[in-house]
């Protein structure tokens, strides 16, 4: 997801009309940490809670994976109400990651022969003729890089209203959310002659998998990749799963936290934001993903190509792929990968290909932060 808009949060959580149920707090027993008892674990410990503190987040869990080095560790709290300590093993709401997995699922149907991701969406999603401005001139391909001019959703004042009033009712199926905040809209521009990240059009592309398999999108991204790379603590549909840290955000700008998990639950499961995971999980699912054990070669190459040169569209081309952020130039080198953002939260994943180096953080609180520490910590000799 985009950063968070702090009107719908604020709203929602001032006025009874969005009042629910508070999800149970995490139980979980302690994790093994024997593993990651490295010589720099000093160091690392030090990074991560200068973080936690530069961002005043209730809780903070980090991997790093290089060569002969991996390290996790965990600082602060996943439940503030009953002061449940953070582990390394809490699953977490991953936001944006997510477009990895679709992204990925996508293009293993590519290799199945069901989708091709030059074709037109309306070949696959007919019903959206009339609906959806553009949608035979749009591809599949388009929809993967935000080229399709397809409007985001999240910033919509009709998914404001609903958020405010009911967040539950976000939570619905691909046909569903289009035909509530899509369908009539304008275009944000001509396919192929903009670029604009769009949530909406990941709720595409999980219509086209389930369309193409006849399976619930939720169920073939579980068959395809989940299982596969055999990530036991990933899931997209349970919504009180009592091992997920809680969400806080601060409306006052004062850091007086309220619990905010309930206004994330709507986007669990869908295609754009609905993944549960760990870091461990991130962290085998990156390995597996660039490694090429989910992908033939030749789909992670056009997976990580990036189109960008002196006559390029948009800037945000040259930073995004096929459902993979490009970070070019970092403290640590070029990486591929994805942000995540919702409501409370903020998550990142990391691949770093020069060095074959993954670096995963999450907090259970929202906002902008500085990101240098994860990079310290891959520096470190």
């Amino acid at each position: 997801m985009k950063p968070t808009n702090f009107f719908i949060v604020s709203t929602c959580l001032l006025f009874s009309s969005c009042a629910g149920e508070v999800a149970p707090g995490p139980e979980v027993s302690d994790c093994n940490t024997s593993a990651y008892e490295v010589p720099n674990a000093t160091f690392y410990e030090s990074l991560l809670k200068e973080y936690w503190i530069e961002t005043g987040s209730p809780g903070v869990v980090a991997m790093i994976s290089q060569p002969g080095n991996t390290w996790a560790g965990a600082v602060g709290q996943a439940d503030l109400e009953n002061g449940t300590a953070m582990q390394t093993c809490h699953q977490f709401q991953i936001g944006s990651i997510s477009k990895m997995f679709t992204a990925a699922t996508v293009l293993l149907l590519q290799e199945e022969g069901k989708i091709d991701i030059d074709e037109k969406v309306s070949t696959y999603l007919p019903q959206l003729k009339g609906n959806i401005e553009h949608v035979d001139r749009m591809t599949v391909r388009q929809l993967l890089n935000h080229t399709a001019g397809v409007p985001d959703y999240y910033y919509m004042q009709a998914y404001t209203f609903d958020m405010m009033n009911d967040p539950s009712s976000i939570k619905r199926s691909a046909n569903e959310a289009l035909r509530k905040y899509n369908y009539g809209k304008k275009a944000d521009f001509f396919p192929g002659e903009g670029w604009n990240y769009s949530n909406s059009g990941y709720v595409m592309l999980g219509w086209i998998i389930a369309e193409v398999t006849k399976k619930p999108f939720e169920a073939v991204v579980k068959e395809k990749v989940i299982d596969p790379v055999g990530l036991t603590d990933t899931y997209m549909v349970d919504f009180r799963n009592p091992r997920r840290a809680k969400n806080y955000v601060d409306l006052s700008g004062k850091g007086v936290l309220i619990e905010s998990s309930k206004y994330d639950d709507g986007v669990i499961g869908t295609p754009e934001g609905g993944v549960v995971s760990t870091v461990q999980d991130l962290t085998a699912f990156a390995r597996g993903l660039f490694a090429g054990a989910l992908l033939t070669a030749e789909s992670l190459s056009e997976m990580m190509f990036v189109p960008c040169g002196p006559d390029a569209i948009d800037e945000g081309v040259c930073g995004y792929t096929l459902g993979l952020s490009y970070w070019k130039n970092t403290a640590y080198g070029d990486a591929f990968g994805h942000s995540g953002g919702e409501v409370g939260m903020e998550s990142l994943l990391l691949f770093f290909v020069e060095h074959d180096a993954v670096g995963v953080f999450f907090r259970n609180r929202n906002g902008p932060s500085r990101k240098q520490f994860l990079f310290d910590m891959l520096l470190k000799e």
